[in-house]
């Protein structure tokens, strides 16, 4: 059985796990796109293809920003996906990112 040390978020810290197993599919895709020769170019065109590849399926979007899009962008050859972390501020310590360059 698992304790939950006092004053811990709950709904916080279910939303950081929400946020990391939708940024592992979404990287997957970006990976599988990648094989297939290019990169996607914009955080449209990957939402797009992940559309394509699972039918179906909800559209991830980001609990901490408000239900948006997760951030991403091609750079330096790799890609970025980005949430906006507990705070809701893009660019901020808290932030929550997948770099392909790391």
């Amino acid at each position: 059985r698992a304790v939950v040390p006092a004053g811990t978020d709950v709904g916080q810290e279910l939303s950081k796990i929400q946020v990391n197993v939708d940024l592992t599919a979404l990287a997957g895709v970006v990976e599988m796109e990648r094989a297939g020769g290019a990169l996607p170019v914009d955080a449209a065109a990957l939402y797009a293809k992940a559309a394509q590849r699972h039918p179906g399926e909800p559209e991830r979007r980001d609990p901490f920003g408000g239900g948006q899009r997760y951030q991403y962008e091609q750079r330096d050859g790799g890609w970025v996906l980005r949430s906006v972390g507990p705070d809701g501020k893009a660019g901020t310590a808290d932030d929550i990112i997948r770099d392909s360059r790391q």
